[in-house]
């Protein structure tokens, strides 16, 4: 019988993935991404197009239709404009694209799980942008991953993912193969969740469990899971760590929640028109509009002009030298003196914000 301290140790799980973490990106890193997503016992499953929807071996140019798709293999593939096809050869492999010729209108690939996903990975032959929606097609997560190729790209997400759309912003996309982990149903998923708390507990203590009962079934641990429930529920759940967006600010900006206050430089902070070479003192700053800007050696000073824009800038001209001071000093408390906070991501030797 399942102890009562295991079932606790279950609530917590269910607790903790109840919240948002975002998605987290994998990019060129595909043992990472099969870790990761795999760590609660899910199974990676690939399509990779050597073969046809029927199972024989591909043939360049087969049009994938709603009716001859990859539907029992989990999922269903689409285009806005033209049906997809399968394009390559046996010696540089196959794969699948999309084309919106003769039109040349923007077109993309749509992939439809048929059960939703906690995780999907796509190897791209170049840059593209790839996003992740729920069931409502809310968009979870979008990410630019950048050129040349090939890369795989690599999501998961504490939301399940029910489709995700490849887009490289042109009449042509085309992907080499595509993988995801489904989710099971409730029964099997309480199980999973386990399994990645001994995964991630294991991992945390450097290779060990909770050996308090020394147990080998997780089942019989008993309180001891609990602890490991716990660390899950700190390391993992709750830190899934920042989501990165690189050209792709509405992207961003649909991802992120509540209003975006941005501050462009066009004006000084007591609202007059900026002028180049305004320093941005400790009294004179932006501190109203939300945010103190500062420099580790020099003040920063608006630069630019009324034609190219404005903005901020640093530079420990003449010294050419940097200042930067540890953020937390040796006994791990925050050096306060040091005007350069984390979240400015200040440098030195004129390099611009």
């Amino acid at each position: 019988m399942i102890s009562p301290s295991v079932w606790a140790g279950v609530g917590l799980l269910v607790v903790a993935a109840g919240a948002r973490a975002g998605p987290v990106w994998f990019e060129n890193d595909y043992e990472g991404w099969a870790a990761a997503a795999t760590a609660a016992g899910g199974i990676v499953q690939t399509i990779d197009f050597e073969t046809l929807p029927d199972g024989r071996p591909s043939i360049a140019g087969t049009r994938i239709t709603p009716d001859f798709n990859y539907t029992a293999q989990g999922v269903t593939f689409a285009s806005p404009v033209n049906l997809p096809f399968i394009e390559g050869n046996v010696v540089s492999t196959f794969g699948l694209g999309v084309d919106s010729s003769p039109s040349l209108d923007r077109n993309w690939i749509i992939a439809d799980l048929v059960q939703p996903a906690s995780a999907v990975g796509v190897v791209h032959p170049a840059g593209t942008i790839l996003s992740i929606f729920d069931e409502d097609g809310n968009l979870l997560g979008r990410r630019l991953f950048g050129v040349p190729g090939p890369f795989f790209f690599g999501v998961i997400s504490d939301i399940a993912i029910a489709l995700s759309t490849s887009d490289r912003g042109g009449s042509g996309e085309g992907i080499g193969d595509y993988s995801f982990v489904a989710i099971p149903d409730v029964s099997t998923g309480i199980l999973l969740l386990v399994g990645a708390a001994a995964a991630i507990a294991r991992r945390t203590y450097g290779g060990t469990t909770c050996k308090k009962h020394n147990s080998r079934s997780l089942l019989l641990v008993g309180r001891s899971f609990c602890g490991c429930a716990g660390l899950l529920l700190l390391t993992a759940t709750a830190r899934a760590g920042p989501v990165w967006f690189e050209n792709d600010y509405e992207g961003w900006a649909a991802a992120v929640a509540g209003p975006i206050h941005t501050i462009d430089f066009e004006t000084l902070p007591d609202g007059s028109p900026s002028v180049a070479s305004t320093p941005i003192t400790t009294e004179f700053n932006y501190t109203a509009q939300g945010i103190t800007f500062a420099g580790p050696v020099n003040d920063p000073f608006i630069a630019g002009n009324t034609v190219t824009g404005f903005g901020l800038r640093v530079s420990s001209s003449p010294n050419l030298r940097s200042r930067r001071k540890p953020i937390w000093d040796s006994h791990g408390r925050h050096n306060r003196t040091r005007l350069c906070r984390r979240r400015v991501g200040c440098s030195h030797r004129g390099h611009d914000f």
